[in-house]
């Protein structure tokens, strides 16, 4: 019984995730496939889960959620009222209004805000000295 409902529930939660206009970043992960080409089960700890910060797991889980207040999402809904739907290529970076403030751009593209480029550069920086072993393997494909 137990096995079933578990099933079911994996079917049910990839069925939605995979039909979510919002979900595109839990769509596309990595993860959902192992090296083997099996199926990941979608209702699998995270390594994200992990991050010891509760307020950047919260952080982190909007963001993956499409949970945010980026354009990109914000702009999306409209009230019905007295904020219309703004159309996707229309919802640009508050900051450089240089492309839709997504979640991509905001994180690792947007040059608009010299104190955003800066906890990019110490972030990137960290992320080097952290791992440094996968970030050799990622530099060099």
């Amino acid at each position: 019984m137990q096995d079933k409902l578990r099933v079911s529930c994996e079917q049910y939660l990839r069925g939605e995730c995979a039909k979510s206009r919002k979900a595109w970043i839990l769509q596309k992960r990595m993860s959902m496939v192992d090296s083997r080409g099996r199926e990941i089960p979608i209702m699998e700890f995270r390594d994200y889960l992990r991050v010891p910060k509760m307020e950047h797991r919260v952080a982190l889980t909007r963001l993956i959620c499409s949970d945010h207040d980026l354009a990109v999402e914000v702009l999306r809904r409209g009230d019905g009222q007295r904020r219309k739907k703004i159309p996707r290529e229309w919802r640009l970076c508050r900051f450089c209004t240089a492309a839709v403030e997504a979640e991509s751009h905001a994180l690792l593209a947007c040059t608009g805000h010299a104190d955003l480029v800066e906890l990019r550069r110490v972030f990137w920086a960290d992320v080097q000295r952290e791992y440094s072993g996968v970030w050799q393997k990622l530099s060099n494909g």
